[in-house]
């Protein structure tokens, strides 16, 4: 919004006009009229009753109506002004931008495929559902212009429920949104993504609805567009299990008088429903964690035989069996009678898996 004012000489009679405020937007699109505002203000500040017209010194724009200063864009893309004039005053010149108006849409790809991305964070990103806003030129060398500061709507209607997804604008966005508003860039581009946020309910497929009006309210020609990004998921894990006894014993009597437990290990899988059979899944991350005791310092966890440094919670990762393990080292001290680790896992970004958390106690003896 634009403000324009324009004052006379300092008088004594405060019941003349001194000053004329004028406002109006700074921009006006093609088929919009502008309208603007104007009061004459006496030396008292009060609004006079002067008649003010308007009037416009270039042929970018029109005033319809020198008294209410309706006006329209003749030439889109450039700048017109804007001037009042009223009890002998003439304000300083609006400068409006005259816009074209969105009468093309070229829509970028429809369908979008997913693979689940992190299976340890199974939070996936699809590819940008992209508009692009633009004027047709019917002579001109290049005949597609596009129209950049255009408000796209993005609205999210499958799946009805709210939370397995939410659309973005941003990579790094998270927030739950069912619907966007996405402004075109220069070169005319809007665009969205979708983003898994609830793994467990993995929807086969999302549909979101672009659209787009001109400033007099009419539906972009083109639009509504549809969009369809489907989700091709790896399998979700349900279960963490143990793949070693849960219990183990060392002799500390041993020489050198290092010791090390046997392998801690789980397994994380997926279990089929038709058969109840468990297939290993690779890549997920399992946490061990020393519970007891809980002062830091004569043991420590490794997954390689040769490590002494203090640890007292580690990630590990599943191999290709899906089994996750480490190790309990004495490292200092004399040895605590019995110490506890837990390993647990989370099933994507969301629940701890079911069998979490897997406990194993060690037992130290001469």
């Amino acid at each position: 919004m634009l403000a324009a004012a324009a004052t006379c000489k300092v008088s004594t009679d405060l019941s003349r006009d001194i000053a004329l405020e004028v406002t109006a937007p700074d921009s006006l699109e093609e088929y919009d009229t502008l309208k603007p505002t104007a009061r004459v203000l006496t030396g008292r500040g009060d609004s006079a009753a002067t008649a003010v017209f308007w009037f416009s010194p270039d042929t970018t724009i029109a005033v319809l109506d020198s008294t209410t200063g309706r006006t329209v864009v003749v030439h889109p893309g450039g700048t017109g002004r804007l001037v009042a004039k009223g009890g002998g005053l003439v304000s300083n010149p609006l400068a409006i931008r005259t816009l074209a108006a969105a009468d093309t849409v070229l829509a970028g790809p429809t369908l979008d495929t997913v693979d689940i991305a992190g299976p340890t964070a199974l939070d996936s990103l699809s590819d940008s559902l992209t508009i692009e806003i633009a004027d047709t030129v019917t002579a001109a060398a290049n005949p597609i212009v596009p129209l950049a500061g255009r408000p796209v709507v993005y609205t999210l209607v499958h799946p009805s429920a709210a939370g397995p997804v939410t659309l973005v604008t941003q990579d790094t966005a998270h927030a739950l949104a069912d619907t966007v508003t996405a402004v075109s860039s220069v070169s005319g581009i809007a665009f969205v993504k979708v983003r898994l946020l609830a793994p467990d309910t993995i929807p086969d497929s999302v549909v979101v609805v672009a659209s787009a009006r001109r400033a007099v309210g009419t539906t972009v020609p083109g639009l509504p567009d549809t969009f369809v990004v489907r989700f091709r998921g790896v399998a979700v894990a349900d279960t963490l299990r143990a793949a070693a006894p849960l219990a183990d014993t060392v002799h500390v009597s041993a020489v050198p008088p290092d010791s090390l437990s046997d392998s801690l290990s789980v397994e994380v899988g997926d279990t089929s429903g038709a058969t109840g059979s468990i297939t290993p899944l690779p890549d997920r991350a399992v946490v061990f964690a020393i519970t007891a005791p809980q002062t830091p310092g004569p043991v420590t966890l490794v997954t390689s035989d040769t490590a002494r440094t203090l640890v007292t919670t580690d990630t590990v990762t599943t191999d290709a069996r899906g089994a996750a393990a480490v190790k309990l080292r004495l490292i200092a001290g004399p040895a605590p009678a019995s110490v506890e680790v837990t390993a647990s896992a989370k099933r994507g970004v969301s629940a701890r898996l079911p069998g979490s958390p897997v406990r194993f106690t060690v037992r130290f003896e001469p």
